[in-house]
């Protein structure tokens, strides 16, 4: 990929729990593509180089990849209890030769709740 794609996150209500997302990945002609043999992480942060706030990741199991489809889990006792704010995302491959490549960016909103 030459840039990452733009994808918002739905709002996630501040105490709920995160259920986690599928995303499958084609190019531009519809053919999967083929992430087999890579590495993921993706970072909440209220801004770049700000401190991560959340962190899914294939190292901890927070996340899977199989072939074209990238699993973001459910984070054990993931209730997304942060301030709420828009975050920033993005989620970052890392192949087996060592490139590097960010395929997703965006918002990952989280909303102030009224019930507690």
């Amino acid at each position: 990929m030459t840039h990452p794609i733009l994808y918002d996150f739905q709002a996630q209500p501040r105490g709920d729990n995160f259920l986690g997302l599928h995303f499958y990945c084609y190019d531009d002609n519809n053919v999967s593509l083929d992430f087999t043999g890579c590495t993921a992480k993706m970072q909440l942060r209220r801004t770049p180089g700000n401190k991560v706030i959340v962190e899914w990741s294939t190292a901890d199991g927070t996340m899977e990849i199989y072939a074209n489809d990238i699993y973001i889990k459910e984070r054990p006792g993931s209730i997304m209890d942060i301030p709420d704010f828009k975050y920033l995302y993005d989620i970052q491959l890392t192949y087996s030769d060592g490139f590097v490549d960010t395929i997703l960016k965006g918002l990952f909103p989280i909303t102030a709740d009224i019930t507690r």
